[in-house]
């Protein structure tokens, strides 16, 4: 641990053996640090702000930009009325690109020359915003270069992409324009026209029938364009054509839905086709209505109900009967009846009659129904299904895939069987709503598809797969025979090594038993001659020797094995 008392004291010796110059140097640079420390804190304690928009804004700009601010309660201030600041440039730049998918751009905002300066951490959607609104600042650039528009304003709705689905929706587009003074713009079909092909050709996306010019006093202009009767036919023949290919692939869908649980997708081809009626009908019907009598009672399996077609409302009946005198009409005074001569006679003068009458008077229950039928209505539905069989990879005993000689792996295929076509025609019958009074067809089969590229490249890994595992067979056993050869080099090394030890032991002790019989002859010999003292240092060693061969035999055959070596 560092000793601080020492430390200062050595600063201190230190500073008094400056001179008075180095004290006042020092004194400054010490003043100096302590006042930007100040300055530095103060500075950063205070708040920094961003511009929105580093160009000034117009009244209108303005008045709109801050109340979308205040309606998204984010907190700005202001500058002449002309500039909006905000806490940081992040805080900016996010405001920025919601302004402008709003579809609130400032007609200061510049075009192209967005892209002059990127920033390596702008994202995707940022490019994305910026290049919509680079597109729609050159496009003013060019409408303000006529001369028969004093300004003008676009705004666009660029739809957002939706993935995996065929119907994206459209690009739609509004234009402002204050038509110069003496200007006949606003009445000459051929400029407003080509305000519409020149917006169109420089949006991507953008159909001329989805553009909307209007001027500074709300009168829309592109109604001038109005098409002729053959340009009307053709765009309701191709808005046929859209309605048809929308239904028929709503069509195919939900058959897809209706079978996927059951097959996999891969295995159907399906096609459909749908025959619509556009013919606009205006329906008036009378109706007569059955009167009740008698409610069905829900809980009986039968119909217990009882109606009438009409109900009476007066009856009239009438009887008579008479007896007397019959009548024989006669003409006037002084005129001839017309009965003829001779049978006047004949009459029977007694008469006899009866009449029985009964009128009843019904009324019927009616309904006066007045109906306009849709746009179109379907006439006809053909949906054809084409469902793929199983096909299974043969094995032999082993349970290895079966490779011809070309190296394709053998497959049985098997249908579909015609009870699983029957219950899947059922299920489309009823996903369509079929209907045979109305002429649908509905066709189910099994077809077998050509998977020939499929197939190859499954095979390929098949085929890659076996040889992956014959090969590692072949390297286990290569590893297992390396294993028991090193065991058995480690064994017939070890055994040549024993019996080289078990030589070089008996070497050694035939060695010792020699020199153990010199020394024995020497002391024998000494026995009569007296030896010198060389000759004794020499017998004492010798015999040291002996003594340590005797009780330490492995040290003295490790040592003779090294002699041995190094000669």
């Amino acid at each position: 641990m560092p000793d601080f008392k020492e430390l200062f004291n050595k600063l201190k010796e230190t500073f008094q053996k400056l001179t008075l110059v180095q004290k006042l140097i020092l004194g400054g640079i010490l003043a100096g640090l302590v006042v930007a420390l100040v300055l530095m804190a103060n500075f950063s304690a205070k708040p920094t702000y961003s511009l929105l928009y580093k160009s000034p804004l117009t009244p209108e700009e303005y008045a709109r930009i801050t109340k979308k601010l205040n309606e998204w309660n984010v907190k700005f201030d202001t500058k002449d009325d002309k500039f909006i600041l905000l806490k940081d440039e992040n805080q900016s730049r996010t405001i920025r690109m919601r302004l402008g998918q709003e579809g609130i751009i400032p007609s200061t905002v510049k075009g192209w020359e967005l892209f002059d300066t990127q920033k390596f951490t702008t994202t995707d959607f940022e490019r994305n915003v910026n290049l919509q609104r680079a597109i729609i600042g050159e496009m003013i650039k060019h409408l303000k270069t006529l001369e028969d528009i004093e300004d003008v304003n676009i705004e666009v709705a660029f739809p957002k992409e939706r993935l995996y689905s065929e119907y994206q929706g459209e690009t739609t587009a509004s234009v402002v324009i204050v038509p110069a003074p003496h200007s006949d713009i606003s009445e000459n079909k051929s400029k407003i026209k080509g305000i519409v092909k020149l917006v169109a050709m420089g949006i991507p996306n953008l159909k001329e029938e989805n553009i909307v010019v209007v001027d500074n006093k709300g009168n829309v202009l592109s109604d001038l364009l109005t098409p002729d009767e053959a340009g009307e036919n053709i765009k309701v023949a191709k808005e046929h054509l859209k309605i048809k290919a929308k239904e028929t692939a709503a069509l195919i869908t939900k058959i897809k839905d209706a079978l996927k649980q059951s097959i996999d997708p891969k295995r159907l081809l399906i096609t459909a086709d749908i025959e619509f009626d556009w013919t606009k009908k205006k329906v008036e019907q009378d109706k007569i209505i059955p009167i009740v009598v008698k409610e069905d009672n829900p809980l009986t399996p039968y119909d217990e109900s009882e109606v009438m077609v009409n109900a009476p409302i007066s009856e009239k009946k009438t009887k008579e009967d008479f007896k007397g005198p019959a009548y024989i009409p006669e003409g006037p005074a002084g005129v001839e009846n017309n009965v003829p001569p001779g049978l006047k006679d004949k009459i029977d003068r007694f008469t006899h009659y009866t009449k029985d009458e009964n009128i009843v008077n019904y009324q019927n229950s009616k309904e006066k129904v007045e109906a306009v039928k849709a746009p179109y209505e379907i006439k006809k539905v053909s949906v054809a299904v084409a469902i793929d069989g199983v096909w299974e990879i043969q094995r032999n005993d082993s349970g290895d895939p079966i490779i011809t000689n070309g190296g394709r792996i053998v497959r049985l295929y098997k249908p579909v069987t015609e009870d699983e076509l029957r219950n899947y025609e059922d299920w489309v019958k009823a996903a369509i709503n079929y209907d045979a009074k109305r002429g649908d067809e509905v066709v189910v089969r099994t077809i077998p598809f050509d998977h020939t590229v499929e197939f190859e490249k499954e095979d390929e890994k098949i085929r890659k797969r076996i040889q992956l595992r014959r090969t590692l067979v072949a390297s286990i056993i290569v590893l297992f025979f390396l294993f028991i050869g090193t065991l058995i080099y480690r064994w017939v090394a070890r055994e040549i090594e024993k019996r080289r030890r078990l030589r070089e032991e008996e070497i050694a002790r035939q060695q010792q038993a020699m020199r153990e019989a010199a020394l024995r002859a020497a002391e024998e010999e000494a026995a009569t001659v007296e030896l010198s003292i060389e000759e004794k240092a020499r017998a004492e060693l010798l015999e040291n020797a002996v003594n340590i061969a005797r009780e330490r035999p492995d040290d003295v055959a490790r040592l003779i094995r090294t002699w041995l070596a190094e000669e």
